[in-house]
């Protein structure tokens, strides 16, 4: 079997999370792509890294203010002169003000985020589009092939159209669909 997947997934390093109102380690700390990637080698699977398929198939699922948005907060918050984990202060409720676009990154975060367990950090962007490309080389090896496999981190099943949580920035099944 045919695996995709690259040592970006190791740039998203969040270095702790919020459950219950505690700070604690992260439940998505890179772990489980290691377990998975040594039981896989074991089997004998092929590893290729994906090529670069762009940000169209990406943005042809996720809109683009969010996609936008993915690529500069980061930037945006080292800016501010901060260098720790970037979580959401916020969500937003009904009766907020909509027709303003928030400008300050904690007020971008209260427009995208729908939780508070999914930091964003200096690699989140850089490993979650690998992620996106591993899902498209996966599902086009697939059709030709047959069996493929995209092992990815962050996951993407949680994300939305516009939104991120559950440690899914990225919706890679619905990108590589």
């Amino acid at each position: 079997m045919r695996v995709f997947s690259t040592d970006h997934h190791l740039l998203h390093k969040p270095s702790f999370e919020l459950k219950k109102g505690v700070p604690g380690p992260p439940y998505d700390d890179g772990s489980r792509v290691a377990r998975i990637r040594d039981a896989l080698k074991t089997l004998g699977c092929a590893w290729e890294a994906p090529a670069d398929f762009g940000e169209a198939p990406i943005r042809a699922v996720h809109d683009d203010d969010y996609v936008d948005f993915l690529k500069t907060i980061w930037g945006d918050w080292e800016a501010e002169g901060e260098s720790n984990d970037l979580l959401p202060l916020m969500w937003p409720v009904e009766g907020l003000r909509t027709d303003v676009a928030p400008q300050t990154v904690d007020g971008r975060m209260i427009k995208y985020a729908f939780d508070s367990g999914t930091a964003i950090t200096a690699g989140t962007w850089a490993a979650s589009y690998a992620a996106a490309q591993c899902a498209i080389a996966a599902a086009e090896a697939a059709q030709r092939d047959g069996l493929a496999y995209a092992l990815t981190r962050p996951p993407g099943h949680h994300a939305m159209r516009g939104h991120y949580g559950g440690y899914c920035f990225l919706n890679g099944a619905a990108i590589a669909a």
